[in-house]
């Protein structure tokens, strides 16, 4: 039965997300413009919609902020949201401490998954790229691919101060998480297994 759920949890984070709500065309002259930390900064304040994946980064990281912006400039449907771990409320509704999200980036998938490392950042890949049908996630469950990417990701983390970027927090700092998202991380808890944690942290479950 736990595999039979495993697979249809799976299976739900495959599936595309809806083009309706989710749906943000992009003016075809800014096709290929560099992303504006503005623009990042803008929309890390979005409500997280129930159809869409949850990439938590560090948003004083100027690098971290650099890919975030990429990807959502390449994000036209918005199948993820792109959030700052700085996003007050942010780190607690999604079950999370303060040194887990200090520590590695975070997803948070449609059935309540939480990813970790480079296995949140396929996962991100696979929604903007792969319209979220999980092909690149896969490449993490292989051993020998694991331990190459978690090598890499671990790298990038130690030295990612050594990269230029301008860091989502030094815009402007981000809105406290709104009520909408709460619930819907909520939501995901009950679908993933853990709870929310308590303002101001705690014993993540």
């Amino acid at each position: 039965m736990e595999g039979s759920a495993r697979r249809a949890a799976d299976r739900e984070d495959a599936a595309p997300a809806s083009a309706g709500s989710a749906t943000v065309e992009r003016d075809p002259a800014t096709k290929g413009a560099a992303p504006e930390p503005a623009d990042l900064a803008s929309a890390s304040d979005a409500p997280l919609a129930p159809d869409q994946l949850l990439l938590i980064y560090d948003g004083q990281c100027g690098v971290c902020s650099r890919i975030a912006a990429r990807m959502l400039l390449m994000d036209r449907h918005r199948r993820a949201a792109w959030m700052p771990s700085q996003r007050a409320g942010l780190a607690e509704a999604a079950g999370l401490t303060a040194e887990e999200v200090e520590s590695a980036a975070w997803a948070v998938t449609r059935s309540g998954k939480r990813l970790r490392g480079p296995a949140a950042m396929l996962a991100g890949l696979d929604a903007v790229l792969l319209a979220g049908h999980g092909h690149l996630a896969a490449l993490h469950r292989v051993p020998v691919l694991r331990g190459i990417l978690d090598a890499g990701y671990n790298w990038l983390a130690r030295n990612r101060g050594r990269f230029r970027g301008t860091a989502v927090c030094d815009v402007r700092p981000p809105e406290p998480l709104d009520q909408a998202s709460c619930d819907e991380l909520a939501a995901r808890g009950r679908r993933g297994g853990w709870t929310p944690l308590p303002e101001g942290g705690g014993t993540a479950t």
